[in-house]
């Protein structure tokens, strides 16, 4: 929408807002005024109102002017809900909206066209009725709409009010569970009293009632405590209604919540709507998708010829049909029916259960001959693995949870070498298996060690029981542990209006032990807030940021950690029979107190890996094998992600006994804090919320399409795969074309084949334009790369030109996307830069690119002016040999030639379709290389033989005098010196010499790894050596060659730069990074950045004392300091010209991975000095702190 639309829209919505301000009194509407409560009296204790919750013992004082005659916000700071620092607060990631918003006590019978509820504050006065909307309390959307300061997200104004039910649930299990003497008073669901005809909803409702269900054959201390819980909440589902909705209740939207222990439920409103004999709230997708995360899950189903007996074939139909009604968008499944052999298979990998397919996957089932042959457990289960392979490693998966549902009433061979199998498979993908013996028939043995071997459940069922509830009851497993912090969200059509409705659904906790257990599942539809129209008609992409960020939070997956103590909990709970181990004990079991996880081991939210996985993704797989050739990540992108994503791999410290005493709470919101939906940086699979593809709104992401731009998820008809996550269609089509003028200099002697240098440059091209590499085809690459390759080694350091021309296959809905990516110049070279030289040693630029698509083609050449469409131009030349001439060159590249059009090569002009104008686009730069951390203990590697502490397991921190090293010290300062002084020496006088008072040896193992691991990484990432520092102007730096490279620990490795340069600091600030590195952040926070922010070192020592500072009034006062730091410059990319106009070229190499530090050759071009720049922190370890006293 334009932007001049959006803001006409915000303005209204904003003087609405303002209008509805005036128009509201102090004591509220004329036609709805404030009233003082006729039973206040009765309530008041002293000078307080005594609120006492629903059935519980802890008792509040209120004001006594609470509600009464006037309009205020008369529940801010009062607890339980709205009251700062109340114990039971802290699980609120935010408090709901109406804590702040004003109301006042009304009479209904005096309150015309506003919206009012009645009151379940004081049970003993059933007519006490209250209203926001007569004090001018507008809506959550028309504020969000407005604009309106503080007004929070949809999507966190629904969380928030779900997180309010939550304390109010949770609360009241906890004072009321095991009391006998409860009784709470609650009006009944199935007796609509006072309902009236609302043309809206298609039904009779009473809007300000909330009605209960007590599912019936529940036991009375069951339906006692349901009642009391669901009294609770009714509370927060009046206050949300009377806010939220209008006065007519026109918008058609629920509140409501099922209880996990008796299936009883609470609606709003209260409508003339009874349940059906047999429902069951807990079986409905909205349920268990509240209650548990994604997941995977593969059905497996006997179907031979004794499931005719007792009905069992039909029970088992009506069980599978009962779990994929408990899965939703966010999971992933498919089913297998088996007898003799594998009879039926709906599809060979996995699917996402979008509404579309589950229709179908049920009809499906209809369709399958459920009683026909023998039993064979041996093919089915090889099966499983066999499809849980192919969907991961086609994208087929939540990455979450997998789960195989194993039925049967037969027997069958099974052998040591089968349970075996079975047991390493699952271990490698990280299946659960819930397995299930159906009759007296079937064979126990085997189903039940296929649970115990692989973190399952068995279960034993009779024909008499009924198998469709103990089934689809398998989602309370993954619930157990999981402190879900933000909802999950589903898209449903009404029962009544056939209106598309989308909750937010939240689990409610038992947090009476240090392990969790479900009490029931609460829900909120966000058209409650808007109708999904107006929703959908906001400016701005509102819509789809809304749907974006209900999907997700959705699809994150949820961590679970269940020992072998808690899992026997679990099996306890369904049977003495489904217990594990020939010891178990049920009593002792009962009583166990189980370990836990460190809670203050966390993953690191905001971190993506070296293949675009949030952490979160790893939950389950073996994070210690990501380098091998099942995943494929380097060593260094290994150690990474160990070391950020402990909690979703698996290596937090198990506390044995545990030592806490309450299950962990949520400390904040996972909604609205990243600014960005995942979908927009990371690789996810399946759909979205609207089953469509996932898509990012506003600009096309990393791995997704633009909003708008991704078509509907194909639904499989006859049982096949859907298509791959990651690509919106399979259509092959040519959907663009183009050539690429490269510029290439410092061409090296092993220069390769042809095959390798195309395949390089279709890598980065497909990167760039957000397509898979096989969708990138190199039509020709000009005869430049073969001559270079012939000339003589003495000649392989001149420049040459390569054309390249190619083609991008897709779909007709890719293709703008791709062509504006394309226009991303800076990514483009930094990505083509960063494939090549994995095989090649040289610098390239792109000089032009041409683009063209199928519709302006032409088969007639061109001339050089006809075909060069938007010549664009990429400034990043930099091939130190090349000097200061290439530099030049660069600079001029960048500045002047970027917006003209660039001619092509007349053997680009040959072949190059007619192109068509498009206009400029700002494109993202590439995105930052993650930062490498301390590996784990056991990954850690050897520190130097001179330091006093030598358990690389060990996290230690010290600082050693050493004070046989001064004289070698001193020489190197001495060696070093110029008598040069620049602007950078600002307190005015020059010394004539520094003289060394003391030299500390710094031993930090935390960050010595982290520098190992970070040389690691600069060396794993290329084929090659870097350019060594001995060939550039000035040679090696001078402290090596004055003795630094005698006194380091370990030995330099030239291959990657690795070297020893001078960093100068205060002796206060020495200690400082000496303890926690050099910190990226204050960069330029004590001198310039003449090449950008980064951590700059000198081989002078002159030079470093230009920044050194006296450690005025401190221990050292009078002494100056040094750190002798050993660094990795891995490709130095050698610049004499900074300041700010270089600092973006910069930031787009050192992105793009084609160079990893700046060598700043001031001393070419002033006659200065020449400094080092690198820009990871990691790149850098303070070996020797030195004070020294300057000498005049």
């Amino acid at each position: 929408m334009a932007a001049g639309r959006s803001a006409a829209f915000a303005l209204a919505a904003l003087g609405a807002f303002l209008s509805a301000e005036r128009a509201h009194g102090e004591s509220g509407l004329a036609s709805c005024p404030c009233l003082e409560w006729a039973g206040l009296d009765s309530h008041l204790v002293g000078n307080h109102i005594v609120y006492k919750p629903i059935g519980s013992g802890v008792s509040y004082n209120w004001p006594a002017n609470y509600g009464n005659g006037a309009c205020q916000t008369h529940d801010a700071g009062l607890a339980p809900v709205c009251g700062q620092g109340a114990p039971a607060t802290r699980r609120l990631a935010s408090f709901p909206s109406w804590c702040t918003d004003q109301w006042c006590w009304v009479s209904k019978n005096n309150c015309q066209g506003t919206n009012f509820m009645r009151s379940v504050l004081f049970p003993s006065v059933p007519d006490l009725y209250f209203s926001y909307t007569t004090c001018g309390s507008i809506d959550s959307f028309s504020a969000w709409a407005a604009g309106n300061a503080g007004s929070s997200s949809v999507n966190l104004v629904v969380e928030s009010y779900l997180q309010s039910s939550r304390l109010q649930i949770e609360d009241a299990y906890q004072k009321n569970a095991g009391s006998v003497s409860l009784e709470c008073i609650y009006t009944e669901q199935c007796i609509c009293k006072d309902c009236v005809q609302n043309s809206a909803w298609g039904q009779e409702l009473n809007a300000a009632e909330v009605g209960t269900w007590l599912k019936p054959g529940t036991g009375t201390e069951g339906q006692r405590l349901a009642s009391c819980m669901t009294k609770a909440v009714a509370d927060t589902f009046r206050r949300v209604a009377a806010k939220e909705s209008d006065a007519q209740t026109s918008r058609v939207g629920y509140q409501y919540f099922a209880d996990q222990a008796s299936g009883s439920m609470i609606q709003w409103p209260l409508a003339d709507w009874c349940p059906a004999t047999g429902f069951d709230p807990r079986f409905r997708p909205w349920y268990a998708a509240g209650a548990t995360g994604p997941k995977d899950i593969v059905v497996v189903v006997d179907v031979s010829g004794s499931m005719s007996s007792s009905n069992r074939h039909q029970k088992s139909r009506q069980a599978a049909e009962a779990i994929l009604n408990t899965l939703v968008w966010k999971d992933f499944a498919t089913i297998i029916l088996f007898n003799h052999d594998i009879s039926s298979v709906y599809s060979d990998v996995l699917v996402p259960v979008t509404n579309t397919n589950r229709e179908s996957m049920l009809k499906w089932l209809g369709e399958q001959n459920w009683m026909l042959g023998s039993t064979n457990f041996k093919l089915p289960i090889e099966k499983v693995f066999t499809v849980i392979e192919a969907s991961v490693t086609a994208g087929k998966t939540s990455t979450c949870q997998r789960a195989v549902m194993f039925l049967t009433d037969g027997e069958a061979d099974f052998d040591e070498a089968d349970y075996l199998l079975a047991q390493q498979k699952s271990s490698e993908w990280d299946i659960a298996w819930f397995t299930y013996a159906l009759g007296t028939g079937a064979k126990k043995e085997v189903t039940k060690r296929l649970a115990c071997d692989n973190k399952g459940i068995f279960y034993p069922v009779p024909d008499t029981a009924d198998l469709t509830e103990i089934m689809a009851a398998y989602y309370a497993y993954f619930a157990v542990g999981q402190a879900s912090c933000s909802p999950s969200f589903s898209r449903y059509a009404d029962a009544n209006t056939a209106e598309i409705l989308y909750a937010g659904c939240l689990p409610m906790l038992e947090r009476t032990a240090s392990k969790s257990s479900l009490l029931g599942v609460a829900c909120m539809d966000i058209n409650m807030l808007s109708s999904i129209d107006q929703l959908k008609a906001q400016p701005d992409q509102a819509w789809e940021q809304l749907a974006c960020e209900m999907s997700d939070v959705t699809k994150k997956c949820r961590h679970m950690h269940l020992t072998d103590c808690s899992l026997q909990k679990l099996r306890l709970q369904v049977s003495t029979e489904s217990m594990c181990g020939d010891s178990a004990n049920a009593a002792s079991v009962q009583t166990q107190k189980c370990p836990c996880l460190d809670r203050n081991c966390q993953d690191e939210e905001s971190f993506l890996d070296e293949k675009g996985y949030f952490c979160d993704a790893w939950i389950g797989d073996d994070c210690s094998k990501a380098a091998t050739e099942k995943w494929g990540y380097s060593q260094s992108g290994q150690a990474m992600l160990m070391q950020k994503c402990k909690l979703s791999c698996g290596l937090c410290e198990l506390k044995d006994p545990c030592p806490y005493t309450d299950t962990e709470q949520c400390s904040s919101s996972t909604l609205g804090g990243r600014g960005t939906c995942r979908a927009c940086q990371s690789k996810v699979s399946g759909v979205g919320i609207d089953d469509r593809d996932m898509c990012c709104p506003g600009k096309a992401g990393t791995y997704a399409p633009k909003c708008g731009e991704a078509t509907p998820s194909t639904t499989p008809t006859s049982g096949g795969p859907s298509p791959s996550p990651y690509i919106v269609d399979t259509a092959n089509t040519v959907i663009h074309t183009g050539t690429l003028t490269l510029s290439i200099s410092n061409v090296a002697a092993q220069f390769v084949q042809d095959a390798t240098a195309k395949q390089a440059v279709a890598k980065g091209i497909a990167q760039t334009a957000g397509v898979l590499e096989d969708k990138v085809e190199i039509t020709s690459f000009s005869q430049s790369s073969r001559l270079l390759r012939e000339l003589p080694v003495e000649r392989r350091l001149a420049d040459g030109n390569v054309v390249v021309q190619f083609l991008i296959r897709g779909s007709s809905a890719q293709e703008a996307n791709v062509r504006q990516n394309l226009q991303a110049t800076n990514t483009l070279q930094a990505n083509i830069a960063t494939e090549v030289q994995k095989n090649f040693f040289y610098t390239l630029m792109v000089s032009s690119l041409v683009e063209g698509s199928p519709s302006d083609s032409s088969d007639a050449p061109g001339s050089a002016e006809d075909s060069t469409g938007i010549g664009m131009v990429i400034g990043i030349l930099a091939g130190c040999l090349v000097g200061v001439a290439a530099l030049v060159l660069a600079i001029w590249f960048f500045f002047f030639r970027r917006t003209k059009k660039t001619p092509v090569t007349s053997v680009a002009s040959a072949a190059a379709p007619k192109a068509t104008p498009i206009p400029p686009v700002m494109a993202a730069a590439p995105t930052p290389i993650p930062p490498v951390m301390c590996p784990p203990p056991a990954q850690r590697l050897a520190v130097p033989s001179t330091w006093k502490n030598q358990d690389r397991t060990k996290e230690f921190y010290s600082l050693e005098p050493e004070p046989a090293l001064l004289a070698d010290v001193q020489h190197m300062l001495d060696a070093t010196w110029k008598k040069v002084k620049t602007r950078d020496r600002r307190d005015g006088g020059e010394p004539k010499r520094m003289v060394a008072t003391g030299v500390r040896r710094v031993e930090n193992n935390v960050l010595f790894q982290r520098y190992l691991s970070e040389v690691n990484r600069i060396k794993d990432k290329r084929s090659h050596p870097c350019t060594a520092l001995d060939r550039l102007r000035g040679g090696s730096p001078s402290t090596v060659s004055s003795g630094g490279s005698n006194i380091t620990g370990g030995r330099l490795d030239n291959r990657v730069n690795e070297t020893v340069l001078w960093h100068g600091t205060s002796p206060q600030g020495a200690v400082g990074i000496a303890q926690n590195g050099f910190d990226l952040s204050r960069a330029g926070s004590a001198a310039g950045s003449m090449y950008g922010p980064g951590i700059y070192l000198a081989e002078a020592s002159s030079k470093s004392d230009e920044y050194a500072q006296d450690d005025q009034g401190g221990l050292y006062s009078g002494e100056y300091c040094l750190i002798l730091c050993k660094a990795v410059l891995g490709e130095p990319m050698c610049l004499t010209a900074g300041g700010d106009s270089v600092h973006a070229l910069v930031k787009a190499s050192m992105d793009g991975g084609a160079y990893d530090s700046v060598l700043g050759d001031r001393e070419a071009s002033v006659g200065t000095y020449r400094e080092f720049v690198v820009y990871r922190e990691e790149q850098v370890y303070p070996e020797f702190i030195v004070l020294y006293k300057r000498a005049d």
